[in-house]
């Protein structure tokens, strides 16, 4: 099962960076598409569903699991649409002297008729994982004192 792993440091204590990326605003201000074509089916305060609809792709169920003890948030395609069977995102929050070191790891697994397209597709979500990443970033500068 294919594997990706991206992290950055953000010059923010990890408390606040964790409040802020666990908020349903926060993720409408850095995937515009979530804010425009997302239903959130349901959500408390460690679960969140949702329908996306992605243009040329289809509906998209999505569910992400916050666990605010371990700084950590898991995000699952559920019915993943090919090429995928299989599509994970964890984000985990660790200190990292004053900072915050955000890993993001993305693991997914093929269907068998697009395993061929392995290198490419990983290319393709590797360089998603880092305009996200970079999106994050910016955003929490924008908004953190």
């Amino acid at each position: 099962m294919p594997k990706i792993d991206e992290q950055i440091v953000i010059s923010f204590p990890k408390e606040a960076v964790f409040k802020q990326i666990t908020s349903t605003d926060f993720m409408k201000a850095i995937d515009p598409n979530f804010g425009h074509n997302t239903t959130v089916l349901f959500e408390n305060e460690r679960l969140m569903r949702s329908i996306s609809k992605v243009e040329g792709i289809g509906d998209v169920e999505i569910e992400r699991i916050t666990i605010p003890e371990a700084f950590a948030i898991i995000t699952q395609r559920r019915q993943p649409l090919p090429p995928f069977i299989y599509q994970l995102s964890i984000q985990i929050l660790f200190d990292h002297n004053e900072e915050t070191l955000l890993k993001w790891t993305n693991e997914f697994e093929l269907d068998p008729n697009n395993q061929h397209r392995e290198a490419a597709i990983v290319s393709i979500l590797r360089r998603n994982d880092a305009m996200n990443l970079k999106n994050m970033e910016k955003q929490l500068k924008d908004c953190l004192p």
